[in-house]
């Protein structure tokens, strides 16, 4: 991105965050990540912060849904990494069978 970070918020909620690569979002100085381990954790960060950052602050998870999510990882992986997009992460990934909000 390039840009400061809080731009991200705006950008997601035009039509051009759907455009956008996780890969990114990524600090371009740093080695795509090649361990899937490394990936897996990225995806879920990623995840994690989308939700947090809702617009609707109704449909964002609780503090315990967060760190449940975190010590759970059941975010899966179903694609390359260099081909999952923000809105994938924002659309698909929490609507899966293997990743709830639910306590």
């Amino acid at each position: 991105m390039g840009k400061h970070p809080a731009e991200i918020i705006s950008v997601l909620s035009t039509s051009k965050g759907e455009e956008i690569m996780l890969l990114d979002m990524l600090d371009q100085r740093l080695p795509i990540p090649r361990k899937s381990s490394v990936a897996k954790n990225i995806v879920q960060a990623m995840s994690l912060a989308l939700a947090c950052s809702s617009a609707d602050p109704k449909s964002r998870p609780t503090m315990k849904q967060v760190s449940g999510a975190i010590l759970a990882q059941k975010i899966p992986i179903v694609e390359p990494f260099h081909a999952v997009s923000l809105a994938q992460l924002r659309h698909n990934l929490f609507r899966t069978s293997t990743f709830s909000w639910s306590s």
